[in-house]
Order: structure tokens, then sequence, then C-alpha cells
């Protein structure tokens, strides 16, 4: 199973950029498009590294939002959505391009992935607006979302806590979360069988083709060996 991290949010390790330590344990990065954080140096260079470890790169596109690092949702018109994703499309692409490299995937980042998991209207805009880009673009979402394209890959989170009814919970509410290692290994392990542990210690069916590891998750760096390791085993 592909594992993903979320990587160009200026996130740094041992003093350097995050993807020099995550980079060689991931398939592919979701990164920023410079609206919701980073800058476009700390971008370049995550590009950089990327390409470096072979690593396939996607757009991490999000509302433009910094001050709230794109996890509040924010009411557009359809075609003020469209033009925002093209045009931080555009903007990494030209990036990538740059160190000869090319975007594969897309994957939206904070409130708009979850405003495309509950709004059938905004998935359809952008999966729209993604074809409208290349219909061999791989689209990163939930497993949740309304799709009948067969250029999908649905995601589980490794380190959040499921609701019974599949969606993550809100990051509000108290343990959404996971800070213990063991949980987060755990959890590998049940998504690995199409299932996953929810809040109120329910069992359910989740199927997902890749697994997620926030960049910014500092417990998720510091064990990325192991998490691999967990990944990988039969």
């Amino acid at each position: 199973m592909k594992l993903n991290a979320d990587l160009g949010e200026g996130q740094h390790w041992d003093n350097r950029n995050i993807a020099h330590t995550l980079a060689p344990y991931i398939e592919i990065a979701n990164i920023s498009c410079n609206q919701h954080a980073g800058d476009e140096d700390h971008i370049k260079e995550t590009i950089e590294i990327c390409l470096n470890h072979g690593v396939a790169i996607g757009a991490h596109p999000s509302y433009e939002d910094r001050k709230n690092f794109g996890r509040i949702s924010h009411t557009l018109s359809k075609e003020e959505l469209r033009a925002i994703l093209l045009r931080q499309w555009d903007w990494l692409s030209k990036l990538v391009s740059s160190f000869g490299g090319e975007l594969t995937y897309f994957k939206a980042h904070g409130a708009l992935y979850n405003d495309m998991t509950s709004n059938p209207e905004i998935f359809s805009v952008v999966q729209e607006t993604i074809d409208e880009i290349s219909k061999d673009l791989i689209h990163i979402c939930s497993p949740f979302s309304s799709t009948k394209s067969e250029k999908v890959l649905k995601e589980g989170f490794i380190d959040r806590l499921y609701l019974p009814n599949g969606r993550l919970t809100p990051r509000s509410r108290p343990n959404a979360v996971h800070d213990d290692i063991d949980k987060v290994l755990q959890q590998i392990q049940s998504l690995k069988k199409n299932k996953v542990l929810t809040e109120d210690g329910s069992e359910i069916q989740l199927f997902v083709e890749t697994l997620c590891l926030h960049g910014d998750n500092e417990l998720l760096v510091e064990n990325i060996r192991l998490i691999k390791e967990t990944i990988n085993e039969n």
C-alpha cells in the first residue's frame, strides 16, 4: 500500500526540510501550492528532494487561507473554486517542471478536502477541474467521495480518529489526532485489512488504497521507519 505525505508546508526536522527525513519512505508527496502554508524557496527545496528520491509528486491545493492553515471552510462559487484550483495547479506545475518533473497526483488540503467529502457539488467541481487538467491525473480522496472516476486512490489516515460513520473526528474534539505510536501502528494494521476502530470502540469497514502521513505530526516523523515497516508487513 502506497504511503503519501503532505509536504512543502514549512516544517523542518533536525534543522532541515522535513522532506529529507520522509522522502526515503514515501511513494507520493502532496506538495503545498503556497496558499495555506510554506513559501516558494521551501517548496522548491521539497520538490528537488522528492524528485531525487524518486517520489511521485502531487499538487495539494487548498482554500486560499494561510491564516487558518487552510482548515476553515469558505463559500465559493463554482467559478471561483475552479479558478483557485487552476491557479494553484499552474503555479506548482511550473515549479516542478523547472526541476524536470511533472505532477501526477492531486489531493485537496484541509477544509476543502472535508467539504468535498460531505458536499457532492463541491466534489464535482474539483473532479471536473482535475479532468480538465488531465484525464490521466490521479485523484487522492476520501473513501466516501462521490466519484465514478477510475483515476482515484481512496485514502486512509494513520493518525486520525474516525467516527462510527467513517468520517474523521473534527480536530476541535479531544483525541482527534492520535498521540500514541502504538495506536498509529494498530490503525495501520487495521486499514490494511480495510477496517478501522472508531471513536465509540466499534469497528467499521473502510476500503482504502493509500495511507496518509501528516508532515506536521512529529510523532509520525520520528517513527517513520517503524511506520513504513508496519505498512510493508505481510
